[in-house]
């Protein structure tokens, strides 16, 4: 394992550090969720030549749903006994079909998770959330498993955006065609990279912001990591939306939806790829991973693929 190496992302937290320094979490929370979002729109809007890949999400709901209404598949790395504090994947961007009607969303996601203390961030298809159906940059929080705490994005206070160069809601401009094998990935981190206690999250290596400690209980350090595509359907839909690239051949990353370069961060700050003893393939009904393994090809190195069609009448998948 190498030592997690510190690079220009820390000069950004010591600047906003500094910001904050006398600024409790909590306070802090509330004030980037509600003043900062009313006198910096940029925060949650792109920049002026990002265009249609800019939304403005003030006004939408949180849209939360209980994990048993939801279906997983991917990977799941068990706790190691000491934990983890961070987790990173290149993750191909897809456009699975979902049904808006039904208040579907699809996504692919990095989940840290310890007792019902939840983060994640990737991309989702979410109609209700963001009003179309692209492909969509995202985080997600929640101390108590969904039951009545977290949010979306900014939706609630809690996520503290530190940079617009990516904003929350930013539709990606170029999406993966497995009917062509073209594929296209970015880069998604969540981790901690001081002694805040802050988990940070990145796309391409770009620090966009941080949930603060003080949203959770007892989440200085994770128990569990997932990685993977996640589903939600209303119970009385007769069809459940894609998961990745809506196609799933289990040997295939050209048609199938992937991440590559899966890597955790222990708890002694050192980063590698996850212990093959500790890790467990996760399948939903009609949803699969496959393909778990750890390749000498840098571009790849620990990688897995996942995905499916999704079912009809609840019993037969596509």
């Amino acid at each position: 394992m190498e030592k997690h190496a510190i690079d220009y992302k820390l000069i950004v937290v010591l600047f906003y550090a500094l910001i904050f320094k006398f600024i409790p979490d909590g306070v802090e929370a509330n004030i980037v969720g509600k003043e900062e979002r009313q006198k910096h729109p940029t925060f949650l809007t792109a920049k002026n030549n990002l265009g249609k890949n800019s939304v403005d999400l003030l006004t939408k709901g949180s849209f939360m749903h209980e994990d048993k209404d939801e279906n997983f598949a991917g990977i799941k790395l068990r706790t190691d006994g000491k934990g983890y504090i961070g987790a990173k994947a290149y993750v191909a961007i897809h456009k699975p079909k979902v049904d808006s009607k039904s208040h579907q969303f699809s996504a692919a996601s990095i989940i840290i998770e310890r007792g019902d203390n939840q983060i994640e961030a990737g991309w989702i298809v979410h109609p209700d959330l963001y009003h179309d159906e692209n492909p969509r940059f995202y985080t997600r929080w929640t101390k108590d498993n969904h039951r009545s705490t977290g949010c979306y994005n900014t939706n609630c206070p809690g996520f503290v955006i530190v940079s617009d160069e990516y904003p929350l809601g930013y539709a990606f401009p170029e999406i993966s065609d497995p009917n062509k094998a073209v594929q296209h990935d970015v880069k998604i981190s969540i981790e901690q990279i001081d002694l805040s206690g802050r988990w940070y999250v990145s796309l391409n290596d770009s620090l966009l912001g941080y949930w603060p400690q003080s949203l959770f209980t007892n989440f200085g350090i994770a128990e569990a990591i997932r990685w993977g595509g996640q589903v939600y359907s209303q119970p009385l839909s007769n069809q459940s939306p894609q998961m990745g690239s809506g196609q799933f051949y289990g040997d295939n990353p050209y048609r199938t939806a992937y991440m590559k370069n899966v890597q955790v961060i222990f708890s002694d700050d050192t980063h590698g790829p996850p212990p093959s003893d500790l890790i467990e393939e996760v399948n939903s009904h009609c949803y699969f991973a496959a393909w778990a393994s750890y390749s000498s090809d840098p571009s790849m190195r620990y990688h897995f693929l996942y995905g499916g069609k999704g079912e009809k009448d609840h019993v037969t998948c596509f």
